[in-house]
């Protein structure tokens, strides 16, 4: 079983100009993981969206530093 921090760096490696059915099917997540989490990581500036029709996520630069950040305390904290 995946953490959240696995699971929202999982979100942000699949946010690459996705829409949600194709993030959702990416980071492996469902519709109601999508809706707990996505809020929190566009109000932190972590993912933007685009609204030209149907809603596109994509990670930020923050993003990208946190993903960093994630990737590091899931090695330290291996088994």
């Amino acid at each position: 079983m995946r953490s959240e921090y696995e699971i929202i760096r999982d979100i942000l490696l699949a946010a690459n100009d996705k829409n949600m059915t194709d993030l959702c099917y990416k980071s492996g997540i469902n519709y109601t993981t999508f809706k707990r989490l996505m809020p929190r990581l566009v109000d932190r500036g972590l993912v933007s969206t685009d609204s030209t029709g149907r809603i596109i996520y994509t990670i930020t630069n923050k993003g990208m530093l946190i993903l960093g950040q994630i990737d590091q305390l899931v090695k330290e904290l291996a088994p």
